[in-house]
């Protein structure tokens, strides 16, 4: 069986021997339809938070691979914003610092 190019060859190992060559099928179709899926809800996203630059679509995706490896407990994280405001007429930049650590 190959796998996706990108998949782990310690859970590729896994995959092969722990699943039935049934449930490895099975398991390939769930996940290239949830794919599929997951596809429609980013455009979504995009659209809705109305990222309409490359910058805002590249932190998009930063934020969407890190929820994606901390749901998946791979990772701890910390995120660094920076929210810039004005005042005064002059502009200032908030610096706030988000830790992520697994439970």
């Amino acid at each position: 069986m190959n796998c996706e190019n990108s998949f782990p060859s310690k859970v590729e190992e896994q995959f092969k021997n722990e699943l039935p060559r049934e449930a490895q099928l099975e398991a390939l179709r769930v996940a290239r339809s949830l794919s599929q899926e997951y596809r429609y809800v980013i455009l979504d996203q995009i659209v809705q938070q109305k990222a309409h630059t490359l910058p805002e679509i590249h932190l998009l995706e930063d934020m969407e691979r890190a929820m994606l490896a901390l749901h998946s407990n791979k990772i701890e994280a910390t995120l660094g914003f920076l929210f810039p405001y004005k005042t005064d007429g002059r502009l200032f930049y908030y610096d706030k610092l988000l830790r992520i650590d697994q439970v």
